[in-house]
């Protein structure tokens, strides 16, 4: 296939669509629960993969906040709080 290699709809949505193409939105969504790591990765991988998403919230903070501004829509955490009411109770900080 000639020419960069394509990019996934999440990652341009990430990088805020720098084509300005339409986005795929036949694309398939992960399943599951995110938050464990999948079977494949390795130990070291595993780690990581703690890290970005348990260790240092202020990663999930950006992407929640990103997603919310995409969509227009709010997060809502597992309890039914609201992403914005929970972040700022623990006054977690995060650029966007």
């Amino acid at each position: 296939m000639p020419g960069p290699p394509k990019k996934p709809t999440a990652l341009k949505l990430v990088a805020g669509n720098p084509g300005k193409r339409a986005l795929n939105k036949l694309e398939p969504k992960p399943r599951g629960n995110l938050y464990d790591a999948p079977d494949w990765l390795t130990d070291t991988q595993r780690v990581g993969w703690a890290y970005a998403i348990e260790l240092s919230p202020a990663y999930v903070d950006v992407a929640v906040i990103r997603w919310q501004d995409f969509t227009g829509e709010k997060a809502v955490h597992e309890d039914g709080r609201l992403f914005d009411d929970v972040r700022a109770a623990t006054n977690t900080k995060a650029a966007a």
